[in-house]
């Protein structure tokens, strides 16, 4: 496989994120990368942190976009994800701090309980929010956004790579 050094994946924007049709979309998607809901957050976590190990880069997109620092995040287990610069990443950056969303890494975006909160996602393929997806898993959509983002490119990559051979 190619490498990916210096490619840069982008997040999707907030817009994205709230729409339930989209977290349909995805849901279904990422329901397809594993059999229960804890091998879906094994690949899920192997995509984002193979893409960081093979020197790919990952960015938010809009108002407020930045390189997201993941050797920060991997290694001092800060509860907030932090750009190149040293700022907290913002998804939504709101005159009312009550309605800002900061960005968290993978594994504290699930809550307490994994498979719980990606099982009730998984159940929004069936049954989609009426009127925009749940705040509290605004992060964890942006992780599965941007897995998907990279599953995608990989295979696309390999699909490049295959007809030469």
């Amino acid at each position: 496989m190619q490498q990916v050094k210096g490619t840069i994946i982008y997040g999707p924007r907030m817009s994205k994120l709230r729409c339930p049709k989209e977290e349909a979309k995805e849901a279904a998607k990422a329901r397809k990368l594993g059999d229960t809901a804890n091998l879906v957050r094994n690949e899920i976590s192997n995509l984002i942190y193979d893409w960081h190990a093979d020197g790919g880069f990952i960015q938010t997109v809009g108002r407020n976009a930045a390189r997201i620092d993941m050797a920060r995040m991997e290694y001092t287990g800060e509860r907030t994800a932090y750009s190149t610069e040293g700022k907290v990443i913002l998804l939504q950056d709101d005159v009312d701090p009550c309605d800002t969303i900061e960005l968290v890494p993978f594994e504290d975006s699930l809550g307490r309980n994994t498979r719980r909160t990606i099982n009730r996602h998984f159940e929004k393929i069936e049954q989609p929010s009426k009127t925009s997806v749940d705040r509290r898993l605004i992060c964890f959509r942006f992780w599965e956004s941007v897995a998907l983002s990279i599953l995608a490119f990989r295979l696309k990559q390999q699909a490049e790579v295959e007809p030469e051979s």
